[in-house]
């Protein structure tokens, strides 16, 4: 009886991944893996892509990738042969170009949080010291627009932007599973 269970556990550890047995790393969970990828209409040898989907990754098959597309918000599955590009993302890093939208977008409503503002004590106090109401309004406004950029550029920096590296479909298989699949290393 022993022996029979001892047969069977290494039976389901051996049939369970060569993965495991190639690299006991743990493989990622394809649920946290950020793809996008850009797709030849009807014409795999095209040299005109025709579609951009980012999204998750569900799956990967040898002939079938299927995810979680943003902008269909569902289930997208898409012939291997069809892919023109596939990248995979790598998390975010901090550059200039985040932190300029950060301050575009700040900028945009902290003046519009600033003239509200304005507005709302000219209607609540009515002048102050002898400013016109449209003075306070527009004074308002500057100072939310350039408060607002500053923390619009301090975050949006922090945000950064993603960092999207090219792979090929083989390489992400290989690189989901931690290990060398030898089918893969003979079709390389």
């Amino acid at each position: 009886m022993f022996q029979a269970r001892q047969l069977l556990v290494a039976t389901i550890a051996l049939a369970g991944s060569g993965c495991i047995v190639a690299n006991p790393s743990p493989a990622p969970d394809p649920l946290s893996v950020q793809v996008r990828v850009t797709l030849c209409a009807d014409n795999p040898a095209c040299t005109t892509p025709a579609r951009v989907h980012t999204g998750t990754l569900i799956y990967l098959e040898a002939d079938t990738l299927l995810m979680y597309a943003e902008d269909r918000l569902g289930r997208l599955p898409i012939a291997v042969a069809h892919i023109a590009k596939l990248e995979v993302g790598r998390g975010r890093k901090p550059s200039a170009e985040g932190a300029m939208k950060g301050a575009g977008i700040g900028a945009l409503l902290g003046t519009l949080a600033g003239a509200a503002a304005g507005v709302a004590g000219v209607a609540a106090f009515g002048g102050f010291a002898g400013i016109d109401a449209g003075e306070i309004v527009a004074r308002s406004a500057v100072e939310g627009a350039v408060g607002g950029a500053v923390t619009g550029a301090a975050i949006g920096a922090g945000v950064g932007t993603p960092v999207w590296r090219e792979v090929g479909v083989k390489q992400l298989r290989e690189e989901l599973c931690h290990c060398r699949i030898p089918e893969l290393v003979a079709e390389l």
